[in-house]
Parts: structure tokens; C-alpha cells; sequence
């Protein structure tokens, strides 16, 4: 018996001095061997004072590598083992290897925990995670709003944006907005910096890969290119295409609402004002005249009498005299009415009346009418029209929406069609397969 226990401890010490190397070695622990262990704890945490003490002495030589005490139960998530989580990390990231996503969302559940409860974590497993730190963009157990709201005097944001080292477009939120009322405060009253804080800011330009008092909305070489397009379309004699027009309007709408424009921007867009025929800085509309109803008519009148067609503009134009004189003939003014009756002739059709012919109604009983006529004919419902089915389809729609309300005598004209059609109109479906 002396001699079977004898074994089986050479066994268990051999089984612990593998584990110990394999840690030593800052590889992480075999699913066997963390099951091992996990055993031990249960048969020790079962009846302490039966488990032997030899075993116990063998089992703590693992503590220090372990990074948590074997005999007490981990918190939290059962089976976290920090330190050989830590281990991988830390080898993922020494070298150059960016942290997996899987390994961020596991630190984040840990500084989550810890910031709860600070019992959660040993000072083993706190000591072991700090290791980390070096090699993350923050420290494990800080969020990025916690630093940034360490950051609050004028040096210290200059600080922080010289160790992000990023341009203007990636820097967080933060620093950007602090740029931009930076710029405010400078462009409202420029005595509101100090000449030793203007120098400051501006040695960040080579950082930020743009001056920090210019609206960084746009990227001049942007600009020059979008410019550039504009002027080969109007050289051309091309018209500008919704884009072109909507980019001149966001660029009007930024200058008007204080943007802090380069003077090379500016430049670069006042070169447009000889092609555009007007200055961007201003609506175009304020420049154009609106016409009259005689000009519109006279083009109207000269297009007709040339057989060019009507532009879209003017068959809008023509539509909205439709219109107006619709809601109120009467009010509508004398001499408009008679240049347009004029015009009659030159239009092949009455102005006050629309082109676009809209179908007919067709009264209900009419309709089931021309329908038993068609079955009567053909006598198969395969043959139906379209909007014949289409309309035996909203009729049993909107009868099995509510039995009860549905028009009692369309339902016995509709009931007296069954026979032609060889099917209840309520319940069958064919006509829905054509």
C-alpha cells in the first residue's frame, strides 16, 4: 500500500514539475493541466484535512507561475487563468502583431469587473496585467474618455496631440473640437491667445498636416481638382452637373459661416468668377432676372413656330397657367388667358386641359357585366384580362378583410358569377398563375 502511494506522489511530482516548466517556458497551460488542477482544488476544498499535505507543498511551488492561488476558485468567469492569457497577449504584441479583437473585448471584461469590485483581481494578477501596459495604446484597466479627461489645461492638450502624433482627420473628437475653438477664440479676437500659445499651435502644423487657424473641412489639393473640373465644363460651354453645383453651394455656405478660408483657397475659387459669369461667393439666383410672362410665352411662341420642342422648363411653365386657372378661372388675369388661347393652334391642344389621358372609371355592375360576358365567351378564367383579375382579387381582399361590411349586393352579383368562373369568387385563387 506504502509502496502504491509512494508512485503514485513520484507520479504527481512529476506531473507538477511539467507544468511548472511548461510555465517557466511562458507557454500557456494545456487544457489537461488546467482541468488537473482544477481537480485538485475540488478533492482539496472537499475534505482539506484528508488531502495530502505533500501534495498541497507540490501544488504551491505553482503559484508564483500560476498568477492565483490554486486551492481558492477563480471570480468571475470560471477557469480565467490571467496569467497565461496575459503570456499570449504579451507575445502576440511583441511581435508587431496588432491585439485581437477577441482579447480586447476580455481585457475590457476584466476592467470592468476590477473597477466594480478591486477584490476581483490578486496583486499577482493586477501585477501581471500592468506588464501589458507598455505595449497597449492605454493603460488595461483606463478607458480612452478616462485619459482624455486627464487632459485639461491648454499645455496639456498640446502634449497630447504631440504623443498621438496623427493628422487633423484622425485625432479623436476631442482634440479636434478643441482645435476648432482654438480658432474661433483667434478669428473672434485675436489678442485671446497669447503669442506664446500661437507658437505653440503652430508647431504643430507639421503634425497635423494642415494649419490649425484654416477650417480643415476641405484639403486644398481637393479643392484645386474640384475647381479644375468646373472650369474644362465651362470652357467647353458645358452646363454644371448637381454635384458641381451642390460642391460651389457647400463651399458658399462654409465662407458665409465664418470657415477660415486659406488665401490660396479663396483664390482658387475667384478664378471661377470669369467662366461662372458671376462671383461664388454669392447666390447665383441673385443674379438672374426672373422673366416675364411675355418673355416666357415669346420663347414659348418662337419654339412652336420653328418646330423646336418645348423644354422642360417651359411645358413646367404652361402646366403651372394650367393650374392657376383651374383652381380659379375667374381670377385668373384676361390677357394672360388670351395670349395662351392664342397659342392653341401652335400647341395642336387646349392649354387649359392636361395630354396625359387617365383611364376611366368603370361602374361596378358594368364591370361584372363585361366580365360574365367574357366567361360566357370563352369559358375558362385563364382568358381573363389582367385587370379582370385584378379586379375579382381586390374584391376578395377587401371581402376578407370584414365579411360583415362588405356591399351586400356586390356580393350577390359577385356570388351569381361562380358558375362561369367554376369556383367560389371568395376563396379561389387561379387567376393569381397568369
Amino acid at each position: 500500500m506504502k509502496a502504491n502511494n509512494s508512485t503514485r506522489l513520484i507520479q504527481f511530482k512529476q506531473r507538477v514539475t511539467l507544468i511548472q516548466e511548461s510555465l517557466e517556458a511562458k507557454k500557456p497551460t494545456a487544457k489537461l493541466d488546467r482541468k488537473w488542477i482544477d481537480t485538485q482544488r475540488f478533492l482539496y476544498r472537499k475534505d482539506s484535512k484528508k488531502y495530502s499535505v505533500q501534495k498541497v507543498k507540490l501544488l504551491d511551488t505553482l503559484i508564483p507561475f500560476l498568477g492565483y492561488d490554486w486551492k481558492k476558485p477563480q471570480l468571475g468567469k470560471s477557469k480565467l487563468h490571467i496569467n497565461q492569457k496575459v503570456i499570449a497577449i504579451k507575445n502576440e504584441l511583441q511581435l508587431g502583431k496588432q491585439i485581437a479583437q477577441s482579447d480586447m473585448y476580455w481585457l475590457n471584461k476584466i476592467r470592468r469587473n476590477y473597477t466594480k469590485n478591486k477584490s476581483y483581481l490578486t496583486t499577482a494578477q493586477k501585477k501581471k496585467l500592468d506588464e501589458l501596459n507598455p505595449l497597449l495604446e492605454k493603460p488595461w484597466n483606463k478607458t480612452f474618455l478616462e485619459i482624455e479627461n486627464d487632459v485639461k489645461s491648454f499645455d496639456d492638450h498640446i502634449k497630447k496631440i504631440k504623443e498621438l502624433n496623427t493628422s487633423f482627420e484622425n485625432l479623436p473628437n476631442k482634440y479636434k473640437n478643441w482645435l476648432k475653438n482654438q480658432r474661433k477664440l483667434y478669428k473672434e479676437d485675436k489678442s485671446a491667445i497669447t503669442k506664446e500659445n500661437i507658437s505653440k499651435l503652430d508647431n504643430l502644423t507639421s503634425i497635423l498636416k494642415t494649419e490649425w487657424s484654416v477650417d480643415t473641412r476641405y484639403d486644398f489639393k481637393l479643392l484645386q481638382k474640384g475647381c479644375e473640373a468646373i472650369k474644362i465644363k465651362l470652357r467647353k460651354g458645358e452646363n454644371l452637373s448637381k454635384k458641381e453645383k451642390s460642391y460651389l453651394t457647400k463651399k458658399r455656405i462654409q465662407y458665409k459661416e465664418g470657415s477660415f478660408f486659406s488665401s490660396k483657397s479663396i483664390k482658387e475659387l475667384d478664378s471661377l468668377n470669369p467662366l461662372l459669369g458671376y462671383d461664388w461667393k454669392e447666390n447665383k439666383r441673385s443674379y438672374e432676372k426672373t422673366k416675364t410672362f411675355e418673355e416666357h410665352l415669346l420663347e414659348i411662341t418662337l419654339n412652336l413656330k420653328n418646330q423646336v420642342s418645348l423644354t422642360r422648363k417651359q411645358k413646367a411653365y404652361l402646366r403651372m397657367q394650367r393650374i392657376y386657372y383651374n383652381e380659379n378661372p375667374k381670377a385668373y388675369p384676361k390677357y394672360k388667358f388670351d395670349a395662351l388661347e392664342k397659342l392653341i393652334p401652335l400647341l395642336e391642344h387646349d392649354w387649359k386641359y392636361s395630354l396625359k389621358k387617365y383611364p376611366k372609371k368603370i361602374d361596378f355592375e358594368v364591370r361584372a357585366a363585361l366580365i360574365k360576358k367574357h366567361l360566357t365567351l370563352s369559358k375558362d378564367t385563364l382568358n381573363l384580362t389582367f385587370e379582370e383579375k385584378d379586379w375579382l382579387r381586390k374584391h376578395r381582399r377587401l371581402y376578407r378583410l370584414d365579411p360583415e361590411i362588405f356591399d351586400k349586393k356586390r356580393k350577390l352579383i359577385l356570388d351569381s358569377m361562380n358558375e362561369l368562373l367554376g369556383y367560389d369568387w371568395k376563396t379561389y385563387v387561379i387567376e393569381r398563375l397568369n
